[in-house]
This record gives structure tokens, C-alpha cells and sequence, in this order.
């Protein structure tokens, strides 16, 4: 009886050790709202949640893409019985950068994408979001710090996507 006291007490221990030294990563999504319109003019409210995954260039503009999983309602009616629930990989355009050596502030969006086949001729509209990460120290705080001093020094949009992509690398868990 004692012994497996011992043993369970050691259990214990050990996990409360792992668990004190655990960090969350910073959370890389983000509640997207906006509203949809149907191939008829009908419209109604989408919202969800975008996940960030990557940065890319575009026609020389930043851009970040992620996968969107979404609920298309149409106003007065419940939401258990809204029209779809979705997700998709969409490309939102990088509105506004900043950081410092311990936070990344992003402002996405806003755009307009196709839905998917499922949804034939809805024009999804994704309003404008935030996102703020500020990671722990190691890695990830380092590769931040040197992105805020690239951003000092004008940074252009192929230049900050590869550290972004390293960045985004760091914190995904």
C-alpha cells in the first residue's frame, strides 16, 4: 500500500512538473464576421473563424492565408438551422503590420471570395480583423524582434513573408 502511495505521489509530481513548464503557443486564430449574398441577391450573416497559416506575396502586396471554417445564417432564423457550415482556404489581404520585440499586430482583410462548390454562386464578404501574438521568449521572440527592427527599416512585402512563414512555423504547436 505504501509503495504504490510512492508511486502514485511520483505520478503526480512528474506531471506537475511537465505541466508548470508547459507554454501554450499564441493563438493564431482569429472570429471573422461578415455577411453573404446568394446567386438570387438573398444575403445573410456569415461568421467564424479564421486560422492563419502562412504569408505570401501577391502582385506586391502581403497577404495572409488560413483556413476559414464559417456558418452562412439568414436573418430570423435559428441559428441550429442556418444554411451551411463550412471551411475553406482563403487569401486576405494584409492591411496593416506592426511589431515590437514582444508583440506582432496584424490587421486582415477585408475580402470578398467565391464560396465553395458546395455553395454554387454565393459571394462570401469577410469584414476586417486583428490579431495580436506575442510569444514567450526563446526562438520565436527573437525571430519577432528581428522582424520589428526590418519593419523599422522599411521592410518590403517579399521580404517579411519568409520571416513571417518562420514566425507562424515557431508558434503553430
Amino acid at each position: 500500500m505504501l509503495r504504490r502511495m510512492g508511486v502514485l505521489v511520483l505520478v503526480l509530481a512528474g506531471t506537475l512538473v511537465f505541466t508548470g513548464h508547459a507554454v501554450a503557443a499564441p493563438d493564431l486564430g482569429v472570429p471573422i464576421g461578415g455577411f453573404f449574398t446568394t446567386p438570387s441577391g438573398a444575403s445573410g450573416f456569415v461568421g467564424g473563424r479564421f486560422t492563419l497559416e502562412g504569408f505570401s506575396e501577391r502582385d506586391g502586396e502581403l497577404v495572409a492565408f488560413g483556413a476559414v471554417s464559417y456558418g452562412l445564417c439568414v436573418p430570423n432564423v435559428d441559428p441550429k438551422n442556418c444554411l451551411a457550415n463550412e471551411t475553406q482556404r482563403i487569401e486576405l489581404p494584409v492591411a496593416s503590420l506592426s511589431a515590437t520585440c514582444t508583440e506582432l499586430q496584424l490587421v486582415l482583410g477585408p475580402v470578398d471570395v467565391a464560396a465553395p462548390p458546395s455553395l454554387p454562386g454565393f459571394i462570401l464578404h469577410f469584414d476586417q480583423v486583428s490579431l495580436a501574438v506575442s510569444p514567450e521568449s526563446g526562438p520565436a521572440a527573437n525571430l519577432l524582434c528581428a522582424l520589428a527592427h526590418r519593419l523599422e527599416g522599411g521592410g518590403a512585402a517579399g521580404r517579411l513573408a519568409p520571416m513571417l512563414n518562420q514566425l507562424v512555423r515557431l508558434l503553430d504547436p
